[in-house]
């Protein structure tokens, strides 16, 4: 008798713990939500500063569209979306505050930020408080790679555009000699990032000269010394890393000064927008942008969602050129549709924590490409950096963009990328 309790009891046991083993490896299912809660975007962003003629685009569009999303499907998942946004007028101690606000206050479920400037600062809040956070990232604040960041590319880096367009240029370069570059850097820390790994891969990968450097600041009214030295140079490129006002004060002086007719530059991508090349038309024609999402209407076959988006902007903003600034904007967007609704499928809207967002983004965003507004992004569980690709266009005197190349894929960085000592 004692013998068959002690094996009843054996059994029971093993029942029991094989019905925790079964449990635990059922997926999660979430929990029934009849709520309808609104999924909220923060929006760090410059509405009133130097980059304002960025960053107003970006908000006009962003708002749009989920104005739109909103009145046809009701949200994402039934919740609508709300962007929370904060002007910084280029400000870095207004985006650290502004970060607090929207996560402390507006209990946003993501943080989008539009200058690279800002993430080095806003990068030890997102993790503190566990918010996914996207933004223009230089390497400098991504590195090192760690499954623990919170912070994730909004595409490629600064770096990674400018060198798509130079390894489009060395594909195309036809002389014997090589081309004689020159460089415009301004005192920023996204164009210190590109002109340090520019330089290093002149140096180290093409071996072509840099015949000139010059500088700018983000207060210069003048641009004579930095057009007369880069034109004294000779260069057959120039590599602007600059930004916003001084970069227009720097073209507004080079076409009289005959700058323009005797090199090529390689743009940012702000000579991409229409506003900023009706300002100046004679001064930029024939700049080379690498631009990274799909170009309306060039690329309305590649991704037909740009068919919606004009409609969509053509109703809202009948005076304006939809430019790559508001596709940007929207492709952000449509992106979060696919992250927020994978999220609620597996957690439901109550439990859209910033851990299991991070999950969605790590596990099932590889490959996502807003529906052909972008290149395929390539977020992992420790690469938080978005698509490498871009296309490669060319201003012209209309105002509009020639595209040289479709979604050119840039080549790795080397092995000495991954300190980051590289980026510094």
């Amino acid at each position: 008798m004692l013998k068959r309790n002690r094996v009843l009891a054996l059994s029971i046991m093993l029942v029991v713990i094989l019905s925790i083993i079964l449990s635990s490896c059922q997926p999660a299912v979430p929990a029934k939500d009849d709520s309808k809660g609104p999924i909220k975007i923060g929006n760090i962003t410059d509405l009133t500063g130097p980059i304002a003629l960025a960053g107003v685009p970006a908000y006009e569009s962003q708002s749009d569209w989920w104005e739109y999303y909103n009145a046809k499907y009701g949200g994402i998942k039934g919740h609508p979306v709300e962007l929370v946004t904060v002007d910084t007028k280029f400000d870095n101690n207004l985006a650290v505050s502004g970060f607090e606000k929207l996560v402390n206050q507006d209990k946003v479920h993501w943080v989008s930020v539009l200058a690279a400037s800002f993430m080095p600062s806003i990068s030890p809040l997102a993790n503190k408080y566990k918010v996914c956070t996207a933004g223009p990232s230089e390497m400098t604040v991504l590195l090192p790679l760690s499954a623990s960041t919170y912070i994730f590319g909004n595409g490629g880096t600064m770096s990674d555009y400018y060198r798509s367009s130079l390894n489009w240029v060395k594909d195309n370069w036809k002389k014997a000699d090589p081309p004689r570059i020159g460089i415009l850097g301004c005192d920023i820390s996204y164009s210190k990032t590109v002109v340090k790994t520019v330089k290093w891969m002149l140096e180290n990968e093409f071996h072509w000269p840099v015949v000139a450097e010059e500088w700018q600041t983000m207060s210069a009214t003048s641009a004579v010394t930095q057009v007369t030295n880069l034109k004294n140079a000779n260069c057959d490129y120039i590599i602007m890393a600059s930004q916003a006002r001084p970069e227009i004060i720097f073209l507004k002086t080079a076409e009289p000064m005959g700058l323009t007719s005797s090199t090529k530059f390689i743009d940012t991508w702000l000579t991409g927008m229409p506003a900023i090349r009706r300002l100046i038309p004679e001064s930029l024609s024939g700049i080379i942008n690498h631009v990274p999402v799909a170009i309306y209407p060039q690329m309305s076959d590649d991704a037909p969602v740009l068919k919606t988006i004009a409609e969509i902007h053509q109703k809202k903003r009948p005076n304006v050129e939809l430019d790559w600034v508001r596709i940007s904007a929207y492709s952000q967007a449509i992106g979060f549709i696919s992250i927020f609704e994978q999220a609620i499928d597996k957690y439901g809207y109550s439990n859209l924590t910033g851990e299991n967002i991070k999950w969605i983004c790590e596990n099932k965003m590889q490959g996502n490409t807003s529906q052909g507004l972008a290149a395929p992004i390539t977020w992992s569980s420790t690469n938080h950096v978005g698509s490498h690709d871009t296309s490669i266009v060319e201003t012209t005197k209309d105002t509009s963009l020639n595209i040289l190349y479709k979604w050119y894929k840039m080549p790795a960085w080397p092995k000495a990328a991954d300190d980051i000592s590289f980026w510094e």
